[in-house]
Order: structure tokens, then sequence, then C-alpha cells
């Protein structure tokens, strides 16, 4: 009886074991889609911290700018008053008349103003009211001729254009039709020979042909991609020499400074020169769709060359110190295949950089339209150059015709003998060239690798140096708060010194006799008084400057302070839903350490009453209820055989 109870407890045991287990079982994978779920959240977390600091670092360039133009303004403004107050100081009562009296003339016409003016005492025909009439006309009409003659240039360009387009098309029709013709008659002069001949000689011709058009069609598209690559680069040039005439905003405005406008003449000395390049390549062009153009273009592609490596080499001697006054951006100009890739990365570079002045310079009040419509003819030119650039990047690529290009101009072969040598030996050497093509693939791309790794580090140190910045401008902004605080303290100990020799004044005034006169009294008077005015209008200039920049600094503040907060608010839900993650891992693992206790405690116990059951069969003869006890612990164990497979 007692074998019997004790085994029917370990059975509860182990069935209640059993479901517990098969409970905490069915939990992992719920504890696991808790855990995927918080590693999701954490990544956004990540992008959204990301995506901030991107934001932010847009806000603080454009606020720089905005902040390095406002300035530019308010010294111009300034520099435009001062010169207008010692302009006006002498003429003040004679200009408020003139105003008067054209506001007058405006309004109730020319009769009534002869009319007051002759009451006023003045002359009717006062010539300088003429002039000043004739100079706003003059400058009415100066203004719509100047934009008339914009939509002019556009409409013309835009003419030229399409004519081009046409012009293209046209020869490309041309073309088509000569070679349709040549294939005519000589197909018609094979089928008057004899049959053998043709099947003798069909195939090599045809591969002739194909290699020789090939060839042709290759020089042609590099010498369309260079062609409209300089001329990308000539139209660029020029319109940086249009735009720099009229630069900042209007040449009434603000005078150009001396070293941009040495480098828009320089820019387009460079325009001129490249066009006369253009015109020789295409003639160029035009000659190799004749019988003899590719002798003539083997003998004039290396002085072309020369020209553009002396034209690039003297002007950017030339351009890069000037460019570097103006700007403060470096010149380069690599060629051919990995240059090219670096030369494209350039212009994409460059024209993101002038992009973002494009933006803000559209984006100002003071802007004209003919400025705005230089502003996009430059970005289209630059858009047009690195598609030349790529376009040539990808003609490059091209192994098999740069072969047949190197061996026509550099090995100096003619053209015959690379017709007579077949595809032959590129089919021995096409394994060869697949894998040195993957080669340079996987080079270009660690390359591109590396150019990613430092932009990124770059990136970085520029974010440290815009933040060392900030925190340099507010400590300057304090330090002339500090001066300008002490200029004020300064004037007003002037103000009340003033002030007492003002009274002193009056006094001195009171005590003099009645009889004498008064009038070196009156001159001190009004001198002080002016000198008292200029003084307190110098401490208003001042407070008000004070609290510009007490704004200025607050809001800095402020916009650090949110980046604080939400920087360490990113930084305790990172660091929440990491120990929350590593709370599941460490549950995980003190249930598992259990589960492993209770299998081998379990098991020592099966053993045990194994032990118990082999020796009552030895000791005693089998009974039902030994029977029983042994089929109870097979059935367990089976069980726990079968929860521990699962």
């Amino acid at each position: 009886m007692t074998t019997t109870i004790s085994e029917n407890i370990t059975d509860d045991k182990y069935q209640k074991l059993s479901v517990e287990f098969a409970k905490l079982r069915n939990q992992i994978p719920t504890l696991k889609d808790d855990l995927d779920e918080e590693k999701k959240k954490n990544k956004l977390l990540k992008d959204e911290i990301r995506i901030l600091d991107i934001d932010l670092r847009k806000s603080r360039s454009e606020n720089e700018s905005l902040i390095f133009r406002n300035e530019q303004l308010l010294r111009r403004i300034e520099a435009l008053q001062a010169n207008l107050d010692s302009a006006t100081n002498g003429f003040a009562q004679a200009k408020a008349k003139k105003k008067h009296k054209e506001a007058n003339l405006r309004l109730f016409g020319a009769q009534q103003m002869e009319a007051g003016s002759s009451q006023d005492g003045s002359p009717p025909n006062d010539p300088r009211l003429i002039l000043e009439q004739e100079l706003e006309r003059k400058l009415a009409e100066n203004a719509e001729l100047h934009s008339t003659i914009y939509d002019m240039e556009r409409q013309h360009e835009t003419v030229v254009t399409e004519f081009s387009a046409i012009v293209k098309k046209l020869e490309n029709e041309k073309d088509s039709i000569k070679k349709a013709l040549n294939e005519q008659t000589k197909n018609g002069g094979i089928e008057n020979g004899d049959d053998d001949y043709e099947m003798a000689n069909g195939s090599g011709l045809s591969s002739e042909k194909k290699q020789e058009e090939d060839i042709s069609n290759f020089i042609s598209d590099l010498l369309t991609t260079s062609q409209n690559s300089i001329e990308a680069m000539t139209k660029f040039f020029e319109q940086i020499d249009k735009k720099l005439v009229i630069f900042p905003c209007d040449a009434t405005l603000e005078s150009v400074p001396e070293d941009i406008h040495l480098f828009g003449l320089e820019c387009g000395k460079m325009a001129e020169a490249l066009l006369d390049i253009k015109g020789e390549i295409a003639a160029l062009q035009l000659n190799l769709k004749e019988v003899d153009g590719m002798s003539d273009l083997i003998g004039k592609l290396p002085e072309i060359r020369e020209k553009l490596g002396k034209l690039f080499a003297s002007s950017i001697k030339e351009i890069q110190p000037l460019l570097k006054t103006c700007q403060r951006k470096e010149c380069d100009a690599p060629c051919i295949h990995d240059a090219l890739v670096e030369l494209k990365k350039i212009f994409h570079r460059f024209r993101d950089i002038f992009g973002k002045k494009i933006f803000i310079e559209n984006h100002l009040p003071t802007t004209s339209k003919k400025l705005k419509g230089y502003n996009e003819s430059i970005e289209k030119a630059l858009m047009h150059l690195v598609q030349g650039i790529t376009k040539l990047q990808t003609q490059f690529e091209d192994k098999e015709k740069v072969g047949w290009f190197n061996e026509i101009f550099f090995v100096k072969k003619s053209a015959a003998a690379i017709k007579t040598n077949g595809f032959e030996p590129q089919k021995k050497m096409s394994a060869l060239q697949k894998q040195a093509s993957i080669i340079e693939e996987s080079n270009s791309k660690l390359s591109d690798l590396k150019v990613q790794l430092v932009d990124c580090r770059n990136e970085n140190s520029s974010f440290k140096k815009q933040i060392n910045d900030l925190s340099k401008d507010v400590s300057l902004k304090d330090y002339k708060i500090e001066e300008l605080e002490n200029k004020i303290s300064v004037l007003t100990k002037q103000i009340e010194i003033l002030k007492g020799s003002t009274e002193d004044i009056k006094k001195l005034r009171m005590e003099v006799d009645k009889s004498h006169g008064l009038e070196d009294y009156r001159i001190i008077e009004f001198y002080f008084l002016q000198e008292v005015n200029k003084v307190v209008t110098e401490l208003n200039h001042v407070q008000g400057k004070v609290q510009r920049y007490r704004r200025d600094i607050d809001d800095l503040t402020m916009v650090l302070q949110n980046l604080d907060v939400e920087h360490n608010e990113s930084k305790k839900i990172i660091d929440e839903r990491e120990l929350e993650c590593q709370e599941l891992r460490d549950e995980l693992e003190t249930i598992r350490h259990n589960y492993e206790e209770q299998l081998r405690v379990m098991s020592e116990h099966l053993a045990v009453i194994n032990s118990e059951a082999s020796n009552l069969q030895t000791s005693s003869p089998p009974t039902t209820s030994v029977s029983s006890a042994t089929t109870t612990s097979n059935s367990l164990k089976d069980n726990l055989r079968k929860i521990v497979r699962k």
C-alpha cells in the first residue's frame, strides 16, 4: 500500500511539472515576440534621433547663412544711412520743399503746382526738379529695357536649342539614308559576282563591316559627348561671367569687388577658348563621316588634347587663387575613367553647394529677375556637365571599344589591321577580361566605401566644429554685451556730467546781469544740448543692440536646452528598453536552470524507484502491485522522454 501511495504522489508531481513545463514553453514565443518588438522600437528611435540630428544641422546652417546675410545688410544700411546723412545735412529744407513740390505735381497736376510755386515765390521751371524727373524716367526705361533684353535672350536660347535639335535629327536621318544606300550598292555588287566568292568572303565582310561600324560609332559618340560637355562647361563659365557683373543683387545697389570682377573676366576668357575647341571637334565629327575622316582624326586629336591641357593648366593657375579669395573653394580638373569618377563627384558636390547658395539668393527680397535667370542657367549647365561626364565614364567602361581606340590613336595601328584581327584573340582573353573587370569593380566599390567613410568622418568633424562655433558665438556675444554695458555706464556718467554743466550754465545765466549780452551763453547752451542729444541717441542705439544680442542668446540657449532634453529622453528610453531586455534574458536563464535541476532530480528519483523495483522482483514473487508500479514507472519514463525530446 505504501508503495502504491508513493507512486501516485510521484505521478501527480510529474504531471504538475509537465503541465508547468508546457505553460512555460508556450510563453517562450510570446517573450520572443516582445523582444523583437522592443528591438524594432529601439531601431525606430535611433532612426528618429538620426533624422532629428540631420534637421538640426540643416537648420543651423540655414540660420548661420541668414545671420551672415542680415549682418551684411545691416552694414550696408548703416553705410548708406551715413552717406545719406552726410549728403543731406546742409540741404534738409531744400529737400523738403522739393518733395512737397513733387508730391503736388503727381497729385494735382502741373497747373496747380505752377500756381503754388508762384505763390511761394520759387521759380516754376526749376532745373533741379526737371533733372530729377528726367532721371526717374530714364531709370524706369532702363529697367524695362533690361527686362525685355533678358526675355529676348531667353527666347533666343530656346529657339537655338530647338533648331540645333532639328539639325541633329536631320543629320542622323541623312547618315541612316547614306548607310542604307551604301548597303544597297554593296549588296547589288555581290549579287552580280560569283556565288563561290560570296560563300568564301561573306562572313568575313560582315564581321569587318560590323567592327568598322562599331569603331566609327564609338568615336562619334565620344566626340558628341565631349562636345556636349565642353558646351556645358562654356555655358557655365559664360553664365558665371554674366552673373558676377551684377553680384550680389544689382550693380546699382552695390559695387562689385575687384577679385570677383577678375574671376568673371578669366571665366569669360576660358569660355571663349572652349568655344574654339568645340568648333574644332564639330569639324572633326563632320569629317569622320567622309571617306578619309579617320586619318584627319588621328592627326588632329593629339592637337586638341594638347590645346585642352594647356588651356586647363594656364586657366587654373589664374582662376584658382581668385577662386580661393572669392569663395575659398579649391579647384580640380581630373580626367579619364578613375579621374572621371572623381570629377563627377566634385561637380556633384559643387552642384549641391551652388544649389544651396542659389536657394538663399533667390529667396532674398532684393534679388532681381536677371540674377535669378542667371542662377537657373548656371544650375542647368552644371547638370548638363555632370550628365556629359557620366556618359563619358560609361563609354570608357566598354573595354573592347576602348582597346580599338587605343590601338588606333596611341599604338598607331591602321584600321585595316584591326579589322583583319577579328574577334578570336578577344574570345581567348574573355575570361581574363572578366576577372580583371571583377577586380576593377571590387576596387572601385572599395574606393567608394572609403570615400563614404571619409565623408562620414568629415560630417562628424563638421558637426563638432559647428557646436564649437556656436559656443564661441555665444561667448563673443556675452563679451559684446559686457562691452556695451560698460559703454552704457560711461555714457550715463557723461550725461550726468553734461547735466551738471547745463545746470551750472543756467546758474551763470541767472547770476549775469540783464544788461550784459547772452549770445555767448546761448551758443554754449546750444552746443551742449547738441552733445546731450547725440549721447542720448548713441545710448538708445546701444541699448537696442544689447536687447537684440540678449534675444539671440536666449534663442540659442533655448534651442540647445531643447536638444539636450530630447537627447537625454531618447537615451533614457533606450536604457529602459535595454534593461527590460536584460531582465527578460535573466528570467529565461533562471527558468532554464530550474528546468534542468527538476529534470535531474526526477531522473535520480526514477533511478531509485527502478532499483527498488528490481530488488522487490528478486526478493519476492511477482504480484499485481509490483506489476502496476513497474507499468506506472515505465509510463512516467516515456512521458519524461517525450517532454525532454520536445
